[in-house]
């Protein structure tokens, strides 16, 4: 059985919650999340090793992300 791919808009309070739920489950896969600032939520990602990938979800976000040390994967258009 294929596994159901997850993608969390949104790493607020109710995204980490979904991100650290789906993560371990075996039937699914928690394919990345997407913010657009770099959140208190969004630095402790950061500062807990990246265990997601992380896609920005405005292009106009992109330096304040890069300045507080976000690695993007990818700008979503």
């Amino acid at each position: 059985m294929s596994k159901v791919k997850v993608g969390v808009a949104g790493y607020g309070v109710i995204g980490l919650r979904l991100a650290t739920g789906v993560a371990p489950q075996e039937d699914m896969e928690l394919v990345g999340v997407s913010d657009v600032a770099p959140t208190l939520a969004v630095r402790g990602l950061v500062e807990s090793g990246m265990p997601y990938k992380f896609y920005n979800a405005m292009p106009e976000s992109e330096d304040k992300l890069k300045e507080a040390g976000v690695p993007i994967l990818q700008t979503c258009v």
